[in-house]
């Protein structure tokens, strides 16, 4: 019978590039960690709190709930004031910075200016401490985060199938009808036969396909869809049906909206407002 003969196991090399890499992304995940437990123990406490978010509406509540307390921590110093009695700055109580710009003594606008500090928001330099925290939570709830956005877009896909959905522009999905998202307050069930009544009363068409409502006005070359989602007013895009642009980016509507606190010739408004957004695909063709 024949021997076996032990052949030797071999593994790749080991690239030297990846050692080093994975030493710096330690020693930079630790430099944050040291940043923030530098910081008096009520503060590292608060920017170490989102071991318990599940997703990432809780994460997003996380971090606006850790700006406002941290606004509220912040002293208000009249020193900082160049103009006393009017004018309320403060200086980040994270990071200690503040700005010298437009002749300022330091600090920023209270709370308004310290909140573009903390966020980040525009031009604004984000505080180092804030910023690293962040960067620590969004490590940290990586893969829960993910497994959440999963667990999520499958709800969504099973909603579609069953709620109240609206057909509200000529090249996006159908929407929740009765969920605004970002769009401010929905107008809900409830109110929602009193906006199609005034879409009637405008000659719109109410096309149910399933589960999807569809808000329809056309005149002439053009489709007007309504969306009555936000409460207190109707919003309107309006589209060419004659003149389909070859290439999606080239695609364009104009839009406009109606309060429902019109009261006076509500069709004659309409009118005006429609002619106006079909004259201004003109102005932009010309232009």
């Amino acid at each position: 019978m024949p021997r076996r003969t032990n052949r030797p196991i071999y593994s790749s090399p080991i690239d030297p590039r990846d050692q080093e890499i994975k030493a710096l992304r330690r020693e930079l995940s630790d430099l944050r960690h040291d940043l923030i437990r530098l910081q008096p123990q009520d503060i590292a406490d608060l920017l170490t709190s989102y071991y318990t978010c599940t997703s990432r509406a809780e994460w997003g509540k996380w971090k606006r709930d850790t700006v406002q307390a941290v606004i509220e921590r912040a002293k208000v110093d009249p020193a900082l004031a160049s103009y006393p009695g009017i004018e309320r700055r403060a200086v980040c109580p994270l990071c200690g910075d503040g700005t010298n710009a437009f002749g300022s003594l330091g600090g920023f606008a209270y709370p308004g200016g310290l909140e573009r500090h903390l966020t980040g928001y525009g031009n604004m330099h984000q505080c180092t401490v804030l910023g690293t925290a962040f960067k620590l939570s969004a490590e940290y709830l990586h893969e829960r985060l993910l497994a959440s956005d999963r667990a999520e877009k499958e709800r969504e896909q099973e909603r579609r199938q069953t709620e109240p959905m609206v057909r509200h522009a000529a090249q996006e999905p159908p929407a929740f009808l009765y969920q605004t998202e970002w769009r401010g307050p929905a107008r809900g069930e409830a109110k929602m036969g009193e906006a199609e009544q005034r879409l009637r009363n405008l000659d719109f068409e109410i096309v149910v396909e399933g589960n999807v409502r569809t808000y329809r006005f056309v005149q002439d070359d053009w489709l007007v869809l309504a969306d009555p989602r936000v409460a207190n007013k109707i919003e309107f895009e309006v589209t060419s049906l004659s003149k389909p642009k070859k290439k999606p980016q080239h695609w364009r509507a104009n839009t406009f909206y109606m309060l429902d606190s019109y009261a006076v010739d509500i069709p004659g408004k309409f009118r005006k407002r429609l002619q106006q957004a079909i004259d201004s695909f003109d102005d932009a063709a010309k232009s």
